[in-house]
């Protein structure tokens, strides 16, 4: 073998390493991504939860709304339908529009506008509130497995293996390492 054909040898194995190692930081950054764009879905719902639960003003209430329906929509492209996340985004959307409906009512009635429906509105509103937290901890339960790193796999040059490995477990609702 000859020098021409040893250096042909050396750049086809180095094109080979350098295309492999592209594949993997590829893979690594699409996983990021969907991991980034489903955590925001999350983000999303409790972000809502919380402007519900305080007072705000009708734009900042308004603001989220169409946040947490872009994301709600969102929802059924990212996750296995089986898990039933959208759904259950679905049902917080429909409780987060009984609560500002009374809210709007309460506002109207404090601005001397009679609304008659007002204690109807305010006992459902109680009980959509009571939902709206139940749900989203079962959104919470049901996105965690999309989510929650329990296993995170490194990556080493020349690695064709696992690569380096960290194991976490969960304590007290937090992932730690061990």
């Amino acid at each position: 073998m000859n020098i021409s054909s040893g250096a042909v040898l050396f750049l086809g194995v180095a094109t080979f390493f350098v295309a492999y190692s592209q594949m993997k930081i590829a893979s690594a950054k699409a996983r990021l991504d969907l991991y980034n764009r489903r955590f925001a879905i999350y983000i999303c719902a409790l972000e809502y939860y919380l402007i519900l639960s305080n007072d705000a003003s009708e734009a900042e209430i308004k603001e989220k709304s169409i946040s947490f329906t872009k994301a709600s929509r969102e929802s059924i492209f990212l996750f296995d339908p089986i898990d039933g996340i959208g759904q259950t985004m679905h049902d917080i959307m429909q409780d987060g529009s009984i609560i500002r409906s009374y809210m709007r009512a309460d506002k109207d009635y404090d601005s001397g506008k009679r609304r008659d429906d007002t204690s109807v509105l305010h006992q459902a509103s109680i009980k959509a509130r009571e939902d709206f937290e139940k749900k989203l901890g079962l959104l919470e339960r049901q996105i965690d497995k999309y989510i929650e790193f329990r296993n995170i796999e490194g990556w080493t040059f020349l690695s064709f293996g696992e690569g380096t490995r960290l194991q976490t477990r969960r304590s007290a609702g937090c992932a730690r390492s061990i």
